[in-house]
């Protein structure tokens, strides 16, 4: 349960020192209709212990022939007070084809941690003689979100030669999978001497969770206040919106530049002031606008409920999708866009605001981003360049980070068999169950638990108007580029990327830099035909959203491409544990473009609302 507190400062540095390493290969059946099932083959896993006396790690390799192998390796490295943590790339495929919920199930563990989403971590545990024993399942993906190839390329550890998978012995096969598990002992390994050798804190198993442990363990110099007032946090949560990618106009276009922003994130986190403490809350009117103007110029960060006037898109407006409109508008503003239409009338013009709430505000990161900028401009090797990035980027988001759901073992007989014969009956691992209210269960092994939402929606440190303020000073720095290029000269944007014309570029040319942060990076020039947002070709090289570069082309915006099921895919359709689906599924690409106003020459002009909230 959340609790007004400051966020705490970190003291500690705490590493695991038992790891296993472990990576798998399929055997594949193939079905006539394209489809794919796929069980284990055989496996290979690296234990890697910390000697402290000796400073190094010592390493034992295993090769798995069978899931008993598996099975035998896990009961050997478990005993009282071990935390013993996995690490696979792409862990929920492994998690599935080693059949760890079957494992810990039949080994009587209790689910801690269940988040198979755009993270993967579980995390159980079992008392042994009277001790607690735990395991950690988790995801080298959860800091490199890469292919293992690319992640061999960074680090030096190459994986080998794809072999045919349909003919290959399992010899060679055993011996191309040991090289992938050597590359990820390799990552694991560099990653935790990076924490070490830069003293960032405690080791986390998340990218986000490793920025945020090193900004409390060094970095934090001002008091953080989270408190627990939910209309102004509901506020806050409303404010926060994310990045802009937007078409200005389709079609084929012959000379076009694209930009980069270098390190856009950390750029804006460095060089402004964030909300540190919550000051108070009140409501307003018109008349009091211009003591909001007052409150911005004295250094107080504030946070309305406004109603505005646009008449250039300039502002994100969060409907079904993130919309950038001209018109009136009713909703949540930061203090930099309050800031930005104060200082900006012809962009547009606040009429009226409802409430505002006001914070202390400091520069929280400018620390934080010299240190880790620096380590990126000057690191030895591309390991510790692509760690430095990691942490420069990730940071701002865990700001906003909500809560995870808590798993509870159903203890009561009559209700676990009532559960287990609804599930068996439709097929299912997951279930949403109404009695005298609505609760979700889900099947592990032999295992039935409940899930239970977290009281609070927010973590317990999580400040989401630090992240929204974060995001709305890109948005303007965004749109201030495109200005300064004109509007006419740009043509797609995304996040942290334009597209402009030779005119554009022209324009932009004081904001160009391979490596200023902050500045504009030549990417690349060339044709380009747009279709809609992050659906383009740019030089030949094919960008569409959720369409895979091995997908096959069916016809006109029509796509073919495996899809494997995710774990909660194989939950809810009730495959056993072990099995991972792949099924051949047909993609539609819609060149139906909504977030705007299409003419008959592709240009597009923003929507218009009106009335402070409809469309026009």
């Amino acid at each position: 349960m959340r609790s007004r507190h400051y966020i705490k400062l970190n003291a500690e540095v705490r590493m695991p020192g038992d790891i296993l390493v472990v990576d798998t290969e399929a055997k594949i059946e193939r079905h006539e209709n394209g489809n794919q099932t796929q069980t284990f083959r055989l496996g290979c896993a690296i234990y890697l212990r910390w000697r402290s006396d000796r400073q190094t790690w010592e390493e034992q390799e295993y090769m798995l022939r069978t899931l008993d192998d598996w099975f035998s390796l896990l009961d050997s490295l478990t005993a009282p007070k071990r935390k013993l943590t996995i690490f696979a790339h792409n862990s929920s495929y492994d998690f599935t084809i080693l059949k760890m919920d079957t494992y810990l199930s039949s080994r009587e563990y209790v689910m801690d941690t269940h988040v198979i989403d755009t993270v993967f971590l579980v995390n159980a545990h079992k008392s042994i003689e009277g001790s607690l024993s735990s395991i950690t399942f988790a995801d080298t993906m959860n800091f490199y979100k890469m292919s293992l190839e690319k992640l061999g390329e960074i680090f030096s550890e190459h994986k080998m030669e794809k072999p045919d998978f349909d003919t290959v012995s399992d010899y060679q096969l055993m011996t191309y999978c040991m090289q992938d598990t050597r590359v990820l002992a390799v990552v694991i390994k560099e990653h935790m001497a990076f924490l070490k050798k830069h003293d960032l804190g405690n080791f986390k198993l998340t990218i986000a969770g490793q920025a945020f442990g090193a900004y409390r363990h060094r970095f934090m110099k001002e008091k953080i206040l989270v408190h627990t007032f939910d209309d102004i946090l509901a506020m806050e949560m409303e404010s926060y919106r994310g990045g802009r990618c937007e078409c200005f106009a389709l079609g084929a276009f012959d000379e076009v530049y694209k930009l980069d922003i270098n390190s856009m994130y950390p750029f804006i986190m460095r060089n402004n002031q964030f909300p540190k403490e919550l000051i108070g809350s009140r409501q307003v009117g018109i008349e009091s606008l211009e003591a909001i103007k007052e409150h911005i110029k004295n250094g107080i960060s504030v946070l309305g409920d406004c109603e505005f006037e646009l008449y250039s898109p300039a502002i994100a407006c969060k409907r079904e999708k993130l919309l950038f409109p001209i018109g009136k508008i009713r909703q949540t503003l930061t203090s930099p866009e309050i800031q930005y239409l104060f200082e900006h009338p012809d962009i547009g013009e606040i009429k009226r605001i409802h409430g505002i709430a006001t914070y202390s505000q400091a520069n929280l990161f400018r620390e934080y981003v010299d240190y880790f900028y620096n380590i990126r401009q000057h690191a030895p090797n591309k390991a510790q360049e692509q760690m430095a990035k990691l942490f420069l980027n990730a940071l701002y988001g865990k700001f906003g980070q909500r809560s995870f759901a808590k798993y509870k073992e159903v203890s009561d007989p009559i209700l676990s068999e009532i559960i287990n014969e609804a599930m068996d009956e439709i097929g299912t691992n997951s279930i949403d169950w109404m009695d005298h209210e609505s609760k979700r269960y889900m099947r592990f092994g032999n295992k039935l638990c409940e899930i239970n939402e977290s009281v609070d929606v927010l973590a317990y440190d999580s400040c989401p108007i630090i992240a929204s303020t974060v995001t709305a000073y890109s948005r303007n720095y965004l749109f201030n580029l495109m200005r300064m290029a004109k509007l006419d000269n740009v043509l797609y944007c995304d996040t942290d990327s334009l597209f402009v014309t030779k005119d554009g570029f022209s324009n932009l040319q004081p904001m160009i830099s391979q490596t200023e942060l902050g500045k504009l990076k030549l990417e690349e020039i060339g044709k380009c035909e747009i279709f809609g947002a992050k659906n383009y070709v740019f030089n030949d090289s094919i960008k569409l959203k959720g369409v895979k570069k091995d997908a096959i082309k069916l016809a006109e915006n029509t796509y073919r491409q495996s899809q494997f099921m995710t774990k909660n895919m194989r939950y809810r359709n009730g495959t056993p544990d072990g099995i991972v689906e792949v099924k051949q599924i047909v993609k539609h690409i819609s060149t139906d473009y909504d977030k705007g106003i299409v003419h008959k020459d592709g240009a597009i002009s923003p929507l218009v609302f009106d009335d402070f909230g409809g469309i026009k």
